[in-house]
């Protein structure tokens, strides 16, 4: 046989022959960042009015917001907002504070305004909360300003502004202001244990449920499930679940699951990136998955999508050896924060050698409670249209003088303890009655049953279709009797007509709550230090594809000294216990085909995960490009990957041998530089390890056929724990540090 030299052969094959760009005129660079540019100190913060980084700030620079007073027409308001990271979580408290000084010249009647805004999905604002403050009482040196609020329902992201209000008087405010700071800590125990109404089963028993998924009655489609998406984190889902066991069932036997699948026109994801999936899986008798398999009744982007009607789907497998039972899946796929729903209906599961279909509930028809958890009483039914928050509200209907309520008993109160009460009510229809409400009684009895006390409380919606909260004005407070053996809490329609409830809350007042933990804040103390926002982009998350553990804070991203560096910690975040950074470069970076150069430096303890990769600028999976992967427990070891598709059968495509890697090995990745290069070309693609060759692709007209040709995106991040690199240990580093000392993309210029 004959062996060509390398070099032959690479040109033979079209393949790269080296990773020097320089002498290649297949390579055109077209960016390069060795973090050593101009450091804007104002960073990932949006300022307005007169705002500007000054030096002598409380510690190295500060914003210096100006205002003149007495002006006619619109104040000149300054200031600054900026985003948390961590997200939004419900009920919990936020605390902000800042350091500030006074700089006026001369005596100002200005104040300084600290907010907290909380936004809805949309980036709409949801509430406010803000405390002012007057320039003039402020002492000398630095004044602390602090303001603390509660998340609202439906707050999905949350921003923290300091503004610098004008005075009536014609005197030129000034006030410098540094070190944004800002803790969360988790409401107190819910004495009610649920009362925003979701259910387990999404109201249909038999099932499991799982984000935003429900059984209701539809006008126009009678009982059908509805999903739509959690906007929770990238290809997030909702949907329901159940499992059957399949007593005596032989291998091979034939399993086929079944649906109907619609979106309508009122909610459509024709124009959106979600899809809905059936999924059906073989288990063990320890719930093992033996098989599975999965389809797409529709997919907005690969074929019309069907609105307005049903679509049948069906899915087979033989099941494997061991089988005990069959788990069916309907779910609603979120890749990004598209809107629209799919609706579900007849599923079904036949299995070869038993009669008839083996689904408990396959009608998901509700239970005997219409509110499960709840007692009702008169015309109560569970609303998934209209809801405060997540996927359900409670609808109650009210006819001439029949008693239309939902009640609950307390739970884990402390005798003699003060509880506060709150509830959101809504009047869905215009001129249906003249005065509707909500009215709630705390009734207290004693060991007897004998009622001690009770107390009430009405809330009355402002309209039609808006939201009024019970304890608006002025808090709903009952003392509990020491006494008291039970508690209930009552929800009752008074006036007549329909009303909508959600989101009751009941909490003991003065209980401790845990914290406070520090929330991640980009550039708090406005000196820069951030990765250039037109190159790259930071997240702020905690998704977990692969069973990561961390939370992916904005503020673990930072430039120091010429390095952008990632820290991964051991601290809370979110619901998180370990933090990291994920970034990635924009848009305008994406391309098909070029060469990647990072130079880096890779945390090599155990549960550490760093990688460097290729994604789809089009958010499908595979292909994926993988640059470099480090686990922590070879942590002399890099992995040079490769995955194509198309996927099958609800199978990965190291399941079906879809995958194509090496490694490169070399005595320490941690505290030395090293070179990471990868050529991708129509002809195939090539990995370099510090200018070695460490994996090739490409090398066969099949091999070949499978280059990926769509743009693709740099990702930069580590992750922590996962089923690769299982989790951190006793001999895990904290922090851990990747360090990216450059950046360099090129373009592909050959034939």
């Amino acid at each position: 046989m004959l062996h060509l030299p390398i070099a032959l052969a690479c040109i033979l094959t079209g393949l790269p022959t080296s990773p020097n760009a320089g002498t290649d005129d297949r390579w055109k660079l077209v960016f390069e960042d060795e973090f050593d540019g101009k450091n804007d100190p104002l960073a990932d913060w949006e300022t307005f009015g007169d705002a500007t980084s000054q030096e002598k700030g409380r510690k190295g620079r500060g914003l210096l917001l100006s205002a003149p007073g007495g002006q006619r027409g619109r104040p000149a308001y300054a200031g600054a907002v900026t985003t948390l990271g961590g997200g939004a979580v419900r009920n919990e408290r936020i605390t902000l504070g800042i350091s500030w000084r006074d700089m006026s010249k001369k005596s100002t009647d200005a104040s300084l305004a600290l907010k907290i805004e909380y936004r809805d999905v949309n980036g709409e604002v949801l509430k406010t909360d803000e405390v002012q403050t007057p320039v003039n009482e402020a002492r000398k040196g630095w004044n602390e300003t602090t303001v603390t609020g509660v998340v609202p329902a439906n707050a999905k992201r949350i921003d923290a502004a300091v503004v610098l209000v004008p005075g009536s008087r014609p005197v030129l405010a000034q006030i410098l202001v540094d070190d944004l700071e800002a803790f969360r800590a988790a409401p107190p125990l819910d004495l009610l244990g649920g009362g925003d109404f979701e259910v387990t089963d999404g109201g249909a028993p038999g099932w499991s449920s799982f984000n935003n998924a429900v059984a209701v009655d539809d006008p126009n489609h009678g009982r059908i499930l509805k999903t739509w998406g959690p906007y929770n984190e990238p290809y997030g889902g909702s949907g329901v679940q159940q499992t059957v066991t399949l007593p005596g069932i032989r291998a091979g036997a034939k399993i086929a699951a079944s649906v109907q699948s619609m979106t309508t026109g009122a909610d459509s994801i024709a124009t959106t990136d979600n899809f809905p999936v059936l999924r059906l899986e073989c288990l063990s008798k320890e719930g093992k998955t033996l098989a599975h398999i999965e389809r797409r009744p529709f997919e907005p982007g690969k074929g019309r999508v069907p609105v307005d009607r049903w679509v049948d789907t069906r899915v087979e497998l033989e099941a494997p050896e061991g089988t005990r039972s069959a788990k069916v899946i309907l779910v609603f796929i979120q890749p990004t924060t598209k809107p629209g729903s799919v609706l579900f209906r007849r599923p079904g599961l036949k299995v070869q050698g038993m009669a008839g279909d083996q689904l408990k509930n396959p009608d998901f028809q509700s239970g005997d409670s219409a509110v499960p958890g709840w007692t009702a009483t008169g015309d109560v039914t569970l609303d998934s249209v209209e809801q405060h928050s997540g996927a359900n509200a409670v609808r109650l209907v009210q006819k001439s003088d029949q008693e239309t309520s939902v009640s609950r008993a307390l739970n884990s109160w402390t005798p003699g303890a003060t509880v506060s009460i709150d509830g959101w009510a809504m009047a869905p229809y215009s001129g249906q009655t003249i005065d509707p409400g909500i009215e709630f009684e705390v009734v207290q009895t004693d060991a007897k049953g004998r009622r001690i006390t009770s107390k009430k409380r009405t809330v009355r919606p402002r309209g039609t279709m808006t939201w009024t909260s019970l304890a608006e004005g002025d808090p709903f407070e009952v003392k509990i009797a020491p006494r008291a053996q039970t508690v209930e809490l009552v929800a009752r329609a008074t006036g007549g007509g329909h009303l909508l409830l959600d989101d009751i809350t009941v909490y003991e007042t003065g209980k401790t709550v845990d914290g406070p933990i520090p929330v991640p804040i980009r550039n708090p103390g406005f000196q820069g230090m951030r990765p250039d926002p037109d190159s790259w982009q930071v997240s702020d998350g905690a998704w977990s594809h692969n069973g990561e553990l961390q939370y992916y804070a904005p503020d673990s991203i930072t430039i120091d000294r010429g390095r952008m560096k990632i820290t991964a910690e051991k601290r809370k975040v979110g619901d998180r216990k370990y933090s990291s950074g994920h970034v990635r470069v924009t848009p305008r970076l994406e391309q098909a085909y070029g060469r990647w150069e990072i130079r880096a430096k890779l945390p090599n303890s155990q549960g550490m995960w760093p990688a460097i990769w290729l994604l789809p600028n089009d958010g499908s999976w595979p292909p994926e490009i993988d640059i470099i992967e480090l686990v922590g427990k070879e942590p002399n070891r890099v992995h040079c990957s490769f995955h194509w598709g198309p996927l099958r059968d609800g199978l990965l495509p190291w399941d079906l041998g879809q995958t194509s890697t090496d490694h490169h090995d070399t005595a320490d990745y941690a505290n030395t530089w090293h070179d990471f290069t990868v050529d991708w070309t129509p002809d195939g693609i090539v990995w370099y390890v510090d200018g070695v060759e460490a994996h090739r692709f490409g090398k066969t007209p099949e091999e070949r056929a499978k280059i990926p040709s769509m743009p693709m995106f740099l990702i930069i991040n580590t992750a922590i724990g996962g089923f690769w690199p299982g989790p951190p240990g006793e001999a895990t580093k904290w922090p851990s540090v990747m360090e990216i000392d450059s950046v360099k993309i090129y373009e592909y210029a050959g034939s």
